[in-house]
């Protein structure tokens, strides 16, 4: 039988049978060897040059297993903090009377390669075999283990035989931390090398990451997201719920508080609808040139959460429309047909100022019950609200709760007349709704209108979104019917 015979000399080896494991935090690990010595001399013990062949042993061993986030060369730099840790264990190792400061060692590294923890047996007495054998030490952190002997003594011969290292894995495989658009942090991401298939579902929800030609591309339900860049790669299919964003952003470009991990409508991390904050109010005067002396001079009020034009731009811009002509507007709204609103508004910049409601806006921030000022010329129209020839603004709103069960928390999508304040408005619904699902029902306007026939549009499409989704009208949902 062979066995290891060390000794601290330039022609013999001081680091005997040893091993490098990847470990995962929840593993623990078992060893055994047999050691021996014999000798009348006391021993003559010297750390120095032991300290050299570990550190080029244990770094070797796991820059290789590191997955090309180090190299040797730079474990051993005294910048990276090991040969200090190293240092500092072998300090810590006690001599036993004459006997040789020959052990049997463990060390344990982090994910950064920083020495935090270790423990050491020295061999027995001499003229007698020593069987070493320690249990289910537990493993702390993701990292790596180093199981080595090894003997200081100049003067002595030690032998160790038989070395046995057991490796019991725990139930954790791999960890992943991630930048808040998705891209993983590999230098302190983790992943056992136990030989099983890869997993690929990664970030957001077990979303799967497809790593053909080292795209790295989330193919999330409904588009292929980019974490690199922090964009889709299709156009939103809700973009004119939005349409002061981009249609390719991510999570309303706020990753920090809304998530979207299906490729449709985000929203805030924990599933439930978001509150924006009211800021105060902002009053903006603005006149048409002085070209047309009979042009109206409107005032207006807006409670918003963002500011979408820059005010103090807003008197020099001179008018677009012939002089004295009125425009039956005096509010920004977002059509699917007409696209931004923002547009409409550059158009009425030169005649008068729009009060500008941004969407979405925050849940229950309805404006109150008001009579609306309208531009002078501008005709309410005179026929009944379902009518899909309504000219009137509307808005599309959405009711939420949160369900008891794993089901959609969606209540109901409905647009109203922005004219009439009866039953069909948001406010009107929100007592019946709360006395049938409780008191977390919630409302939010997802968008406005330049009329009926584009908010039913707005509404089918969010309807079928759902459907799709849930496989399931909204709970409250009374029409129209997927399709």
């Amino acid at each position: 039988t062979n066995v290891a015979m060390l000794k601290n000399t330039s022609a013999t080896e001081k680091i005997g049978p040893n091993i490098v494991l990847k470990v995962m935090a929840g593993d623990a690990f078992n060893l055994r060897v047999a050691s021996g010595w014999y000798s009348s001399s006391s021993a003559t013990n010297s750390s120095t040059a032991v300290l050299t062949e570990l550190l080029r042993l244990l770094s070797t061993g796991v820059a290789g297993l590191s997955g090309g986030k180090t190299d040797a060369a730079s474990l051993q730099n005294s910048s990276s903090g090991l040969p200090g840790g190293i240092s500092s264990f072998l300090n810590a190792q006690p001599s036993n009377g004459t006997a040789p400061r020959a052990y049997i060692n463990w060390i344990l590294l982090d994910e950064q390669f920083q020495y935090y923890s270790g423990g050491f047996e020295q061999v027995g007495a001499s003229g007698s075999t020593t069987i070493h054998t320690r249990s289910n030490l537990a493993i702390p952190k993701n990292g790596y283990l180093y199981v080595y002997t090894s003997n200081e003594a100049s003067n002595i011969e030690v032998y160790f035989d038989n070395l046995q290292v057991t490796h019991i894995r725990g139930p954790l495989l791999e960890e992943s931390h991630y930048y808040p658009f998705g891209l993983m942090m590999a230098g302190i991401s983790s992943k056992a090398l136990n030989g099983v298939p890869e997993n690929k579902k990664k970030f957001n929800d077990g979303t799967e990451r497809n790593a053909d030609f080292d795209l790295n591309w989330d193919e999330t339900d409904c588009r292929t997201y980019d974490p690199q860049i922090g964009r889709f790669l299709q156009i939103d299919p809700f973009s004119e719920i939005s349409d002061h964003l981009s249609p390719f952003v991510y999570a309303s470009n706020n990753p920090v508080l809304r998530n979207d991990p299906y490729g449709l409508k985000d929203t805030t991390v924990n599933g439930q609808s978001a509150t924006t904050k009211v800021l105060d109010e902002i009053v903006v005067t603005g006149k048409k040139q002085k070209s047309s002396p009979q042009s109206p001079v409107v005032n207006s009020t807006t409670k918003a959460g963002a500011i979408l034009l820059p005010i103090g731009a807003l008197p020099s811009i001179s008018p677009v429309n012939p002089p004295g002509k009125i425009i039956p507007f005096n509010r920004t709204y977002i059509s699917p047909s007409t696209g931004s609103g923002l547009r409409l508004l550059s158009q009425f910049l030169g005649v008068f100022v729009a009060s500008i409601w941004p969407s979405p806006v925050g849940q229950g921030s309805e404006r109150p019950n008001q009579s609306f000022t309208s531009v002078p010329g501008f005709v309410p129209y005179p026929g009944h609200g379902n009518n899909r020839d309504n000219t009137n603004p509307h808005i599309v709103y959405e009711f939420t709760y949160v369900p008891q069960d794993n089901g959609t928390p969606v209540l109901k999508y409905g647009i109203s007349d922005e004219y009439r304040y009866d039953v069909s408005r948001p406010e009107s619904q929100k007592p019946a709704l709360k006395a049938i699902f409780g008191n977390t029902v919630s409302y939010r306007i997802l968008s406005r209108t330049i009329n009926r026939q584009d908010a039913l549009i707005l509404e089918q499409r969010l309807v079928n979104a759902h459907f799709n989704k849930w496989d399931v009208m909204p709970r409250a949902q009374s029409r129209p019917g997927p399709f």
